[in-house]
């Protein structure tokens, strides 16, 4: 300890544990008699640590249950029996001390989710029940009382990331909370949002961007034609992610500081898309560009089809038309249909809500037969599970069975995809 001159006692005995721990669970290495003595020494070693050396005298108290924690998993390496009633007493006690401590200090949050989730595997271990439960809530607890804490100094925008991520792990363990609790935390972090802007944490930017009007007409002559027009655009219009890519790398190549800046955007009352480092930030960018082109290519399509209505007698079944080789039985079609009436009437919400799911559908059985798993494991408590469809977004990050994500397929395929889609529909 007089030697650690970089005050890397903690580091150094951390690495041992992890290496004698390796040894200690060999069958035969250690005789089962003295096992309790490796238990003894584990439990010194956690209460020894906080008297660690520290660089300053103010980091004495934030050293002082440093690494409690880590050094007590250790215990689990051991057979449940290998730990005394007396030294689990001990070990216990060292880490009520710690949630303690973090608990009044609620910057120190990441720690209190350690403690938390370090007894709870130690309790288990040692054959108690409900030790997940009681994890949840305590890291639960210190994620809203971290966010109270910012709420406290005025900083909205950071205050409701906190209650976004405590509502985060309410929705991921449902089985522990009400929908009543969601709807609260929904709530504290839309009022967090709205103070933020009311306080002028965000600054407006705006930009504009011309584009020749006949770049975006595709009323032809007929409505066949109107139709073949807009379908060639969007194949066309696929975002080149790559390309994207390339565009992104050069933008933060000149301003580099921005690269290193998380992005948030906020709708009213609540956040739609965040990213936070480097890489996070590189593909956030990179889908902001795409779903700008994307929003651009939109804007044009419905504006054809009311212009085509009107000048070319475009129908909903001429936009439908480009659905006959799904082989689709007339009640499949009827839904796009509606959806294209709505299109043709201006109702753009209507319209988004009826097409977006059966496409997301096609999308879904097409992908399940090239051998995607278009599902995601939820996991709901120590014992039980349930399997829901991805969302659309994850699902785009699934692989297929040759590495390539569905995004990369989807973009390099663009042009094929009707023919693919017949192919499952009337296999």
């Amino acid at each position: 300890m007089g030697n650690d001159r970089h005050f890397f006692a903690g580091v150094y005995t951390e690495h041992t544990l992890l290496r004698v721990g390796q040894l200690l669970s060999r069958p035969g290495l250690v005789l089962p008699g003295d096992l309790p003595s490796w238990a003894e020494w584990i439990v010194r070693l956690a209460e020894d640590s906080r008297v660690f050396p520290v660089e300053r005298a103010d980091m004495v108290a934030q050293q002082l249950h440093r690494w409690v924690a880590d050094f007590l998993r250790h215990l689990t390496v051991l057979p449940p029996d290998a730990t005394p009633h007396a030294l689990r007493t001990r070990a216990l006690t060292l880490l009520a001390d710690a949630a303690a401590y973090y608990q009044a200090t609620p910057l120190n949050d990441n720690f209190e989710h350690l403690v938390a989730e370090v007894e709870a595997e130690l309790r288990k271990h040692w054959g108690e029940t409900g030790t997940h439960e009681r994890m949840i809530r305590k890291q639960f607890e210190a994620t809203v009382r971290r966010a109270e804490f910012h709420k406290s100094t005025g900083n909205g925008l950071v205050t409701a990331t906190f209650y976004r991520q405590a509502r985060a792990l309410v929705e991921q363990q449902r089985q522990y909370f009400t929908n009543d609790d969601i709807a609260r935390l929904q709530r504290l972090e839309q009022e967090a949002l709205d103070r933020s802007i009311q306080g002028g944490e965000f600054k407006g930017l705006s930009f504009s961007i011309e584009i020749p009007k006949e770049l975006m007409d595709y009323v032809r002559e007929t409505p066949e034609a109107t139709v073949a027009a807009i379908v060639a655009e969007a194949v066309h219009s696929v975002p080149n992610r790559e390309r994207l890519r390339a565009d992104v790398l050069k933008a933060n190549a000149q301003a580099p500081l921005h690269a290193l800046i998380g992005r948030t955007v906020v709708a009213p009352g609540k956040v739609v898309g965040e990213s936070g480092g480097p890489e996070g930030n590189l593909e956030f960018d990179v889908e902001f560009r795409a779903m700008l082109q994307t929003q651009v290519l939109g804007i044009a399509v419905a504006e054809a089809v009311q212009k085509a209505a009107g000048q070319v007698g475009l129908t909903p079944d001429h936009l439908v038309a480009p659905l006959a080789p799904l082989g689709l039985d007339e009640g499949s079609t009827e839904l796009p249909r509606r959806g294209c009436e709505r299109l043709v009437a201006g109702d753009f919400v209507s319209a988004t809500h009826i097409l977006v799911p059966r496409i997301e559908d096609a999308l879904r059985q097409h992908l399940n037969a090239i051998g995607v798993d278009t599902t995601d494991y939820v996991r709901l408590g120590e014992t039980t599970s349930r399997t829901d469809d991805a969302t659309l977004g994850s699902l785009l990050y699934k692989k297929l069975p040759d590495g390539r994500t569905v995004r990369n397929y989807l973009a390099a395929t663009a042009g094929t995809t009707w023919t693919r889609f017949s192919t499952v529909r009337r296999a």
